[in-house]
Parts: structure tokens; C-alpha cells; sequence
């Protein structure tokens, strides 16, 4: 009896798994190619890069951090939201209020990022 209820658990899991990402990348999906990113020099001093531009971020050390801190898992290989709403088209402003001054309890940790990492990562979300 205990097989089958857990044979069951174990079924109802992967299916509501399944059925809530359709159509979405799986979690362990390689990160995207970035064509024409715009890159900034390596050696920028730390903390330099406020105001946040994404069009002077490296969308190729973003998408990086991204896979490699599992930000896919709530938001998405492609931005468009697994677990959480679209971060497609947020702005600057947006990505490093809700990064860096208010980050929701899910993302906690990321408050002490480097400022020129959260442009990478704002370049990166610019090539969704």
C-alpha cells in the first residue's frame, strides 16, 4: 500500500511540474547564444556602473550569472516568467530597484551584487 501511494505522490508531482511549465524551457537549458552584445571593458573599476545602462553592459557575463544562479528556475530561460511574471522589457530602473534596493525575500542574497554585474544581467535580459 505504501508503494502505491507513493508511486501516486510521486506521479501527481511530475505531472503538476509538468502542466505548470508548459511550453517553457526546462530548468537545465543551456544558456541562449548572445549575438551582438555590447561588452565594456574588463577592467572597469568596481561599483562604477550606476546609473544602470544596459546597452553598456556585457550580455554575455549576464546570461552567465544568470543560468549559473539558477534565475531560470523562477523567471525562465527566456524571461518570460517559469514560476514568477515576465522580466521581458523591465527597465534599468526597474531590474536594479527590484536587484539591488528591494529585492523580493526570493532574492535576498542578490542585494550586495556589484552594480556592473546587474548591467550585464540587464544586458542580458535586453537580448530576450
Amino acid at each position: 500500500m505504501k508503494f502505491l501511494i507513493l508511486v501516486f505522490t510521486l506521479f501527481s508531482c511530475k505531472s503538476f511540474l509538468s502542466s505548470s511549465l508548459i511550453g517553457k524551457k526546462p530548468i537545465n537549458a543551456t544558456p541562449p547564444i548572445v549575438v551582438g552584445s555590447t561588452t565594456t571593458s574588463t577592467t572597469r573599476p568596481t561599483g562604477d556602473c550606476e546609473p544602470i545602462d544596459r546597452h553598456l553592459g556585457d550580455a554575455t557575463k549576464g546570461a552567465k550569472y544568470y543560468f549559473d544562479n539558477n534565475c531560470i528556475s523562477c523567471h525562465g530561460a527566456d524571461g518570460s516568467g517559469a514560476l514568477y511574471g515576465s522580466i521581458i522589457g523591465s527597465s534599468d530602473e526597474t531590474i536594479f530597484e527590484t536587484i539591488k534596493i528591494n529585492p523580493p525575500s526570493q532574492m535576498e542574497d542578490l542585494k550586495n551584487l556589484d552594480s556592473c554585474l546587474i548591467q550585464d544581467i540587464a544586458a542580458h535580459i535586453d537580448s530576450f
